[in-house]
C-alpha cells in the first residue's frame, strides 16, 4: 500500500463535515449490471477480497468486471503492478511513477490455480496520456486483471461475509457512513477474523475521487485494492494509501470514478461492475457493531 506525503491529510476528525462537492465521472459508461456470463457459485476460489500476486507484489482484490466483448477481470489497485524491485512513490507534483510491471504480466490469483494477466493499469495509461498532476493523477489507483475464459466458472462476483455488492456507488459518502471492507494482507498470517473491515468515512477528497475512512482494523500494506461497499451495500472504494496525517486513517480510490477513466481510456468497451450473486447482509453486521459497548457510533 501507498504511503500518503504526510501533512497531505490534516486536521480531520470523526466530527469533519462531511461531503465534498463531487466532480461528475468521466462520461464513458460504467454502469453496473446484476448478471454475469456462467459465474460459479458463492465461495468460489476466484472472488472480491482473495490475494492477487503480480510479479511479486502481493495485494487483495476487490470487485469482479465484466465488458461488451463478455471478458471477466477481477479489480485490484493500480499500484499493485508496479514492478516490485522499485519503490518510487508517486510523485503527485509532477505526476510521475515508478516503473510499472508491462500489461500482459502474469498474475496469481489466491488459492485458486489460475493466473490471470495483467489487462489495464490506471498508472500506465496516465503515464501514456502525459496526464498533469492533480487529484486524478494522485488518487486514480485501479488496475484489472483479465480471467482465462476457460476459469470463468471459478469465478464469483459476491464480496464475502457481506455479501453483495449491489450495485455502483456514484454519490460519494457523507461523513459518518458506515462502509464494509475486506483486506487479505499475508501480515495477518492468514487470521481470517482480522480480513472484514467496519469503516466510518470521514469525509471525501475535493472532485470525489478517493475518500478518508477510518476502519477496524486498519488496513496495512497487502489489503491494497480491497474492496469497500457502502451503507446499501454498492462498490464504494479500493484500498489505496496509508494516511500518516492522521494515524490510523486509510484512503480509498473512487471504484466509480476509477471504473468510467478505464472504460474511456483504457480500451476496454462496455467496462463494468458485475453485482453479487449474494444478497447484502453488511447492514445486519453493521447494526450489531453499533449496537457492541465500547465501538464508536456514527456521529
Amino acid at each position: 500500500m501507498r504511503r500518503s506525503l504526510v501533512g497531505a491529510l490534516t486536521a480531520l476528525t470523526l466530527g469533519t463535515a462531511g461531503t465534498a462537492a463531487l466532480a461528475a465521472p468521466e462520461t464513458a459508461h460504467a454502469a453496473e449490471i446484476v448478471e454475469g456470463p456462467a459465474f460459479g457459485p458463492v465461495g468460489a476460489p476466484i472472488r472480491p477480497g482473495i490475494m492477487t500476486d503480480t510479479g511479486g507484489s502481493m495485494c487483495t482484490a476487490n470487485f469482479v468486471f465484466t465488458d461488451d466483448k463478455g471478458r471477466v477481470y477481477l479489480g485490484q489497485a493500480g499500484h499493485c503492478a508496479q514492478d516490485p524491485t522499485d519503490s518510487t512513490e508517486i510523485d503527485p507534483v509532477s505526476c510521475g511513477y515508478g516503473k510499472q510491471q508491462p500489461l500482459g504480466t502474469p498474475v496469481k490469483l489466491g488459492d485458486s490455480g489460475v493466473t490471470g494477466k495483467l489487462a489495464y493499469s490506471s498508472w500506465q495509461t496516465m503515464q501514456d496520456r502525459a496526464e498533469p498532476a492533480g487529484d486524478l493523477c494522485r488518487y486514480n489507483d485501479f488496475s484489472l486483471i483479465e480471467i482465462p475464459a476457460a476459469a470463468i466458472g471459478a469465478v464469483n462476483p459476491s464480496m464475502p461475509l457481506f455479501g453483495g455488492p449491489t450495485g455502483l456507488n456514484s454519490d460519494g459518502t457523507q461523513g459518518g457512513d458506515l462502509l464494509t471492507g475486506w483486506g487479505n494482507s499475508p501480515l495477518r498470517q492468514g487470521l481470517e477474523p482480522l480480513a472484514p473491515k467496519q469503516s466510518i468515512a470521514v469525509r471525501s477528497e475535493p472532485g470525489g475521487r478517493a475518500h478518508v475512512i477510518y476502519s477496524l482494523t486498519p488496513g496495512v500494506p497487502g489489503d491494497s485494492g480491497g474492496p469497500y461497499l457502502d451503507p446499501q451495500g454498492r462498490a464504494i472504494g479500493s484500498l489505496s494509501e496509508i494516511a500518516l496525517d492522521p494515524p490510523g486513517a486509510n484512503i480509498i480510490t473512487d471504484i466509480a470514478r476509477a471504473l468510467a477513466y478505464a472504460a474511456q481510456y483504457g480500451g476496454l468497451k462496455g467496462l463494468r461492475l458485475v453485482a453479487g450473486t449474494e444478497p447484502f447482509h453488511g447492514s445486519v453486521i453493521l447494526d450489531s457493531l453499533l449496537a457492541s459497548p465500547g465501538l464508536p457510533s456514527a456521529p
